[in-house]
């Protein structure tokens, strides 16, 4: 499993089906929708990606909330990796990150 840490790492990836989130404790949910992502890249010649964030959007956004984690970092990463995905983009969270819109696609007037 590769990976990423900035997102300009991922341009020459190449296509793929992504599921964005934070991927704590990688629980029967989590381990569901990338049994679903995983194959059905597969049979389009897509790659799997997973998107997560470091750190926990949480800690940046309510730093007073005492949030613990189930995993740390390097244990999620275990854990992704045993579910066939074929990446993960460990993007750093920021509160810049969290200020973009939603859409990064160019409008249209």
């Amino acid at each position: 499993m590769q990976v990423f840490r900035k997102l300009e790492d991922v341009p020459g990836f190449g296509p793929a089906l992504l599921t964005v989130g934070n991927f704590d404790g990688v629980h029967r949910a989590h381990t569901r929708v990338l049994a679903n992502i995983v194959p059905r890249a597969r049979e389009q010649g897509f790659k799997s990606l997973a998107l997560t964030f470091e750190p926990h959007p949480v800690r940046i956004l309510r730093p007073d909330s005492g949030l613990k984690l189930l995993t740390p970092t390097p244990e999620k990463l275990r854990l992704l990796q045993g579910t066939g995905v074929d990446a993960v983009l460990l993007l750093p969270f920021t509160r810049d990150l969290s200020l973009m819109p939603r859409s990064l696609s160019p409008t249209t007037s």
